[in-house]
């Protein structure tokens, strides 16, 4: 009832269509506005002009973003009254995302953010145009339906926003249990989301028979283990003829040719020789070559490849390395490459994601991450990678083991094993900052304008209280000279 004059739909009256079809203009002209003196009078029935409707709508439309954001509302709150929005925030935000109390005038960028505007951060390689597959606040919960944890759930993936570009390898790295080969399957649609949608060429992935269909062609993913993914009772050429089969028209003759082309494409030559094999008959390099070979078949756009090289010899893990190098260029793939080895990340990757607990920690170029690490997890896996050119034994600058994700820390994840946790790590959950170009950090080191007491290392109020019940046998003197060492060192992270 906007005043516009609008056709009768299909839906309402079967009459409607033929009429538009077979009627004469005069007869249309006044179908049409008596339809309209029929708006007319509903509205006035109801006592609903138009002016009235669209106020109504706006008050509604200001209520719907005034709930879907929840903190710049508290944002304008604790503006003009820092005592009660505390008290708001802390009695409906989490632990882990409230404001300390000691934090009279918060910086903006150590301010708790929502889910929506963690969402912004989208990690991954910056490339012009429409990314082939996008990531936007991805989200993975496991309930547990037995147990002690029982009616607990798994935080495996929290917030992640990714992006694919075609012709880029994008490394996901992280220790086991950190969300990669979740992240993967998420990407691949083998399991449902619990929050947060992936997107195809900028199109909304579908949920029909049809839509899947279609993305499964254009979306592959190449499991750690070859054998397992590979059906033992079959032969090679039946691997590669079933989806030829299923995603294509192509006549046996064609599919034969298909199928050389297949093999001869990730170097296992003569084909003819590989065809009739069965899986055990073949190393675990060929096997890995011959999943990468069915999933090139229907020729997809993106290749998930989840630790393709972690169950090979080191002498034929630099061949597939380079096969999937090639494939970037010669296929034009948008590639995403999961592993525990964060130095073949830097050799075969353009952007490395690093993970830990389910998030996103720090991501930015390959290069730039190896050499320049900004996050101390970052720093940790860099210490424990091999190295010969390395010249002392390294030292681990970390502690512990990954936390249980039923019931994560608060604050950064990290922190139980970071050697400069502050307190307000424990308190707060950080968010991703810029440390340099498309280069961010999720870590309070790289936040100015933290108070005192938000800067006092976790590690001074532990040994304050182990001093006070150690002081008689001299644990003292030790115990204050690690705190200074950590507060120096976390001084220089800082500047």
């Amino acid at each position: 009832m906007t005043g516009t004059t609008e056709p009768a739909e299909p839906n309402e009256s079967g009459e409607s269509t033929e009429l538009a079809e077979v009627a004469e203009p005069t007869e249309l002209a006044e179908a049409t506005e008596t339809a309209q003196a029929g708006e007319l009078a509903e509205a006035a029935e109801l006592d609903e002009p138009v002016e009235a409707t669209e106020a109504t709508e706006a008050t509604e439309s200001a209520a719907a973003v005034e709930a879907s954001a929840p903190t710049e509302s508290a944002a304008a709150v604790e503006a003009s009254a820092p005592t009660e929005s505390a008290a708001a925030v802390e009695a409906t935000e989490p632990v882990e995302t409230a404001a300390p109390a000691e934090l009279a005038t918060p910086v903006e960028s150590a301010a708790p953010v929502d889910l929506a505007e963690r969402s912004l951060v989208v990690h991954g390689p910056r490339r012009p145009g429409t990314p082939r597959l996008e990531a936007r606040g991805l989200v993975k919960h496991f309930p547990l339906h037995s147990g002690i944890g029982r009616g607990m759930v798994v935080h495996a993936v929290e917030d992640i926003s990714l992006v694919l570009p075609a012709g880029t390898v994008t490394a996901v790295v992280g220790e086991s249990g950190s969300g990669k080969s979740t992240l993967a399957r998420l990407l691949t649609g083998l399991i449902k989301p619990t929050a947060g949608e992936v997107l195809l060429d900028g199109v909304p992935v579908g949920t029909g028979a049809k839509a899947r269909r279609t993305y499964t062609s254009s979306v592959h993913l190449v499991l750690q283990d070859p054998f397992s993914s590979l059906n033992s009772v079959h032969t090679v050429r039946y691997h590669l003829e079933r989806p030829l089969k299923l995603h294509t028209k192509l006549g046996r003759a064609a599919r034969a040719e298909r199928m050389r082309q297949l093999l001869e494409r990730v170097s296992l030559t003569p084909a003819s020789d590989y065809l009739d094999k069965y899986p055990h008959e073949l190393s675990g390099g060929q096997r890995q070559r011959v999943a990468i070979a069915r999933g090139l078949a229907v020729e997809p756009r993106v290749l998930l490849a989840d630790e393709p090289v972690s169950m090979l010899d080191v002498s034929i893990r630099l061949g597939v390395l380079n096969l999937l190098d090639d494939l970037r260029t010669g296929e034009n793939l948008a590639t995403m490459y999961v592993t525990h080895d964060i130095a073949s990340a830097r050799y075969l990757a353009d952007c490395i994601v690093v993970m830990y607990a389910g998030q996103v920690v720090e991501s930015g170029p390959a290069t730039r991450i190896t050499d320049e690490p900004a996050h101390p997890y970052t720093q940790l896996l860099l210490s424990a990678a091999p190295d010969p050119a390395r010249a002392e034994t390294p030292v681990l600058r970390g502690r512990g083991a990954p936390p249980s994700l039923v019931n994560p820390p608060s604050g950064c994840r990290f922190h139980p094993r970071c050697p400069f946790a502050m307190k307000v790590c424990a308190e707060q959950s950080p968010v991703a900052q810029p440390v340099a170009e498309d280069h961010v950090s999720a870590c309070w080191l790289h936040v100015s304008g933290l108070s005192d007491d938000q800067r006092e290392p976790l590690a001074a109020a532990a040994s304050n209280g182990s001093n006070a019940s150690n002081a008689s046998n001299g644990s003292s003197v030790s115990s204050t000279s690690s705190v200074n060492g950590a507060t120096s060192a976390t001084s220089k992270e800082t500047a």
